[in-house]
């Protein structure tokens, strides 16, 4: 636990930091007010409810992954590949959208379950640098 506290501190830049951190929890904050949306409506409005609550979390799991990089001072250059990092941000929109439709369309506590799941799995490979 220290250790990564240490290296918040001094191999990163605070500032990007809080602006990765304060991303991450206005993020989810409006994705959880769509996702009520989802639950409220029809299931044919419910559809595009799911697909903008699914776009929005995937941009924001993206850009707070994407940002929290960012803050890393390394020691070397680094660079970023476009079609690669393009296709990252591809990953967590399409990584969301099956999320929130399962869980979303299908309404059930399993489904529920099965979607988190299927989200927190695209989350992983989020950000590739080159």
């Amino acid at each position: 636990m220290f250790r990564v506290a240490h290296s918040i501190h001094h191999d990163h830049d605070l500032g990007l930091v809080l602006l990765a951190a304060l991303l991450c929890i206005f993020g989810s904050w409006v994705v959880s007010r769509l996702y009520q949306h989802v639950l409220e409506q029809p299931r044919a409005q419910a559809m595009i409810w799911c697909y903008l609550t699914a776009m929005t979390a995937g941009v924001t799991i993206w850009c707070t992954h994407f940002i929290a990089i960012l803050a890393y001072q390394l020691d070397a250059p680094a660079t970023f590949h476009f079609s690669l990092t393009f296709l990252s941000l591809i990953i967590a929109i399409v990584g969301s959208i099956l999320g929130v439709v399962i869980a979303g369309l299908l309404k059930s506590r399993r489904a529920t379950v099965l979607g988190g799941r299927s989200s927190a799995w695209q989350s992983r490979p989020c950000i590739t640098p080159a």
